[in-house]
């Protein structure tokens, strides 16, 4: 499997090469498969007794910047009457892409090393190879998406798809040590292929294993949140816990006031276990933060040893952001300026669709740093100021609506966020002529907060009228307004 495939360039670039070197154009190379040139997608080459290269590339690409499930599987045998049979397929997402059969004449085996990523005379794409397994026997389509399904690099939702495909037969119970048919073990054959993650003390244990339905751990942990109380929210994380739920696990080991707890870490365990990506994270910088409570820091190397890179890969892979971002500033110490910039891009994108999300937009609030910040700036409607503030909003005062919009807005000094109280202040401020409110109801109509639905025709309006007082985050709206274009307003670039 590989991830972040660099863009098209001019030469083959291989992802698997099995020959002696002796160049792209002489030597055996049954089977080899590169990235065709100018292109991301496949060509599939083997070596016949008559050609040295013999082959056919895919129609579609690879796909960039995501990890992609890719499979080779190959049989060259003959027929009971001698006859030859060769066949070799290639998969993407379960997806056959290639079917190359050849029964005229011999494809030879060849000889020499079996190369991933890369051949023998030139390096492979840019990007990432994880999860690399070698079998002994030609895979059938089904044996392909069992092995997606069983992997931890994907979705939920691609694993899910691929097991329904198929009906796919269930994951072990607990305690049972049998691997699922394509995980490890088949039922007739040796190949043996089971992904290790280490744990702390070194003893290595399976992840990705049979796990509750991972909707329902979403949910439980969302009940839990919305508990009235940190009694009934520990009561719904202890009941989902038993039941083997990795996000509640993780949650409880959270809750612990030392997370080197020995309770603590066996929850984190627990939940790392099943694949959870915040306790694989939790569970990679255990060292660490044994380290500095042992007030021994980390030394003075600025590498990051091999078994926390390793547990910090497979909490990103899982889908922790911590662990991306980690991994980010290790490749970049270390100069790795590409990884670097693949870890990176991610979180920068996680942070971009969080601060986008409708009405739960993050903000940084500055507060006077005081014994009582926590009385004075986090009492909510029972601050005296505010209440103070809301009287002169209430009694037309411009600039105290304004200030009330964004502080329901962002739900600053102890308010809850309320986005049509926070339109409702605005509007009144607008209506004054308030350069900023106006933008600010621009902003909340373009994207829909606080209002029944998005009103681009009245976000144009108040940009409107907040450009003419040279107000620069409406004559920005104005530009993206008519940069992408709407509905009745004509896209003029």
């Amino acid at each position: 499997e590989r991830a972040g495939i660099e863009p098209p360039s001019s030469p083959f670039r291989a992802l698997l090469y099995h020959g002696p070197g002796l160049g792209h154009e002489a030597g055996f190379r049954t089977p080899s498969v590169w990235l065709a040139p100018g292109t991301n997608r496949l060509a599939l080459r083997v070596t016949t007794q008559s050609q040295a290269d013999v082959g056919i590339d895919s129609l579609s690409s690879v796909p960039v910047m995501r990890w992609t499930h890719f499979a080779l599987s190959v049989r060259n045998t003959t027929t009971e009457d001698g006859r030859p049979d060769f066949s070799a397929k290639v998969f993407l997402d379960g997806q056959i892409e290639i079917d190359l059969a050849i029964t005229n004449e011999i494809v030879l085996g060849g000889a020499g090393n079996l190369h991933l990523a890369h051949d023998a005379w030139a390096p492979g794409p840019d990007g990432f190879a994880q999860d690399v397994r070698v079998h002994d026997h030609a895979m059938t389509r089904l044996d392909v998406l069992e092995e997606m399904a069983a992997s931890p690099l994907f979705t939920d939702a691609a694993r899910a798809a691929a097991a329904k495909l198929f009906e796919l037969p269930p994951a072990p119970a607990e305690g049972d040590t049998k691997p699922r048919r394509g995980a490890g073990e088949r039922e007739s054959g040796g190949s043996a292929a089971v992904d290790f993650a280490p744990s702390g003390d070194g003893a290595d244990e399976p992840v990705g294993c049979a796990s509750p339905d991972p909707t329902m751990d979403r949910e439980l942990l969302a009940a839990a949140e919305q508990a009235e109380s940190a009694v009934e929210r520990h009561a719904l994380l202890q009941a989902a816990a038993e039941d083997g739920y990795p996000a509640a696990l993780q949650a409880l080991a959270g809750e612990a006031a030392d997370p080197l707890e020995p309770s603590a870490q066996q929850l984190v365990d627990q939940a790392a276990a099943a694949g959870n990506g915040a306790a694989l994270f939790a569970r990679a910088i255990r060292p660490f933060l044994a380290a500095f409570k042992a007030d021994a820091g980390v030394g003075e190397s600025r590498d990051t040893p091999p078994l926390a890179l390793r547990e910090l890969e497979l909490a990103a892979l899982h889908g922790s952001t911590r662990a991306k971002l980690a991994l980010g500033h290790v490749h970049l110490r270390a100069g790795r300026c590409r990884a670097a910039a693949f870890y990176l891009s991610q979180v920068a994108h996680q942070a971009f669709v969080e601060h986008s999300t409708r009405g739960q937009q993050p903000t940084v609030e500055l507060q006077e740093l005081s014994d009582f910040v926590n009385e004075a700036a986090e009492r909510g409607e029972d601050d005296e100021q505010l209440q103070y503030q809301m009287l002169r909003a209430e009694q037309g005062d411009t600039d105290a609506n304004f200030g009330m919009g964004g502080l329901y807005y962002w739900g600053l000094r102890g308010l809850e966020r309320d986005q049509e109280r926070a339109f409702r202040y605005f509007e009144r401020a607008a209506r004054d002529g308030h350069a900023g409110a106006q933008t600010a109801c621009g902003n909340m109509l373009l994207k829909g907060e606080g209002v029944p639905d998005k009103n681009r025709t009245r976000a144009l309006e108040y940009y409107e009228l907040a450009a003419a007082q040279d107000n620069l985050e409406a004559l920005n709206g104005l530009g993206f307004l008519y940069f992408f274009g709407d509905g009745s307003l004509t896209r003029n670039e």
